[in-house]
């Protein structure tokens, strides 16, 4: 009768420790895009529509797991 206590928390503790660390994985991860932008655009401008509409298709986000840094070019 005094086994029990100790086992379902055993269990309870095996079974819940992948679902902890999955979670805290993917909180870290933040992946960095660059694009090619013209010097003629503002430099407020925003990557092109279809690559972040490719990217949000893909499960990323800009606001939780995704930066974007544009390089400049001259012509």
């Amino acid at each position: 009768m005094r086994r029990t206590g100790p086992a379902i928390v055993l269990a309870l503790s095996a079974l819940l420790t992948p679902l902890v660390s999955e979670a805290q994985q993917q909180a870290g991860k933040v992946r960095r895009v660059g694009y090619l932008a013209n010097l003629a655009q503002p430099s407020d401008a925003r990557p092109p529509l279809a690559l972040r509409d490719g990217l949000k298709a893909l499960g990323y986000s800009e606001d939780k797991n995704i930066t974007y840094t544009r390089f400049l070019s001259w012509s």
